[in-house]
């Protein structure tokens, strides 16, 4: 599981970055609707969810628990 982490740090570095973005635009535009950032949001945890899929897939020589990891992309996805 330790190599996992080493090697695919970038995924959860992605999901990072985008949630930073999603704060900047949350903060940056006091003038946005709630609509808005309610949509922002959406996307936030769809991008992330198929981040966490593409993961789990690119582990399948590294990690033996990678179907923890695409169950969960999959179930948040549904």
């Amino acid at each position: 599981m330790h190599d996992f982490y080493d090697a695919y740090w970038w995924i959860f570095l992605l999901r990072g970055i985008f949630a930073l973005v999603l704060w900047g635009l949350a903060v940056g535009g006091p003038d946005a609707t709630f609509a808005t950032l309610i949509v922002f949001f959406g996307a936030y945890l769809f991008i992330g969810e198929l981040i966490a899929i593409v993961g789990a897939i690119a582990a399948r020589k590294i990690s033996e628990n990678r179907s923890i990891f695409l169950l969960s992309g999959l179930l948040a996805l549904y």
